[in-house]
């Protein structure tokens, strides 16, 4: 995913989630908070420094990228299937590293 606060590993950079967690933290307060950052990135503390100077710098072109990380995880969910009904099969990481080499060299 591409967000100024989520790792590449899909790890979410959330201070409650980390050195902020306490047990009388509830389910609700967990996810209510994840939404927010989600609709609102906190780019003071970016997990994901490209994604996050992007949207500072210029919030069209980070939608851009957003719609194509998913139209990409999209595309790939799609090969994946299709794949597995043939008996075949591909890594998708191997896919993300390639589509992430061809980005580096266009920029």
């Amino acid at each position: 995913m591409f967000h100024p606060n989520i790792y590449e590993d899909g790890k979410i950079c959330l201070d409650i989630l980390q050195n902020q967690w306490s047990p009388m933290l509830n389910v609700t307060a967990i996810l209510t908070s994840i939404q927010s950052l989600l609709t609102d990135p906190n780019t003071k503390s970016p997990a994901n420094n490209i994604a996050s100077r992007m949207y500072e710098q210029d919030r069209a072109q980070y939608r851009r990228e957003v719609i194509r990380y998913v139209e990409l995880s999209w595309g790939l969910a799609e090969i994946e299937k299709s794949m597995e009904k043939e008996g075949t099969s591909i890594k998708i990481e191997d896919v993300k590293q390639h589509d992430e080499k061809k980005m580096d060299v266009e920029t």
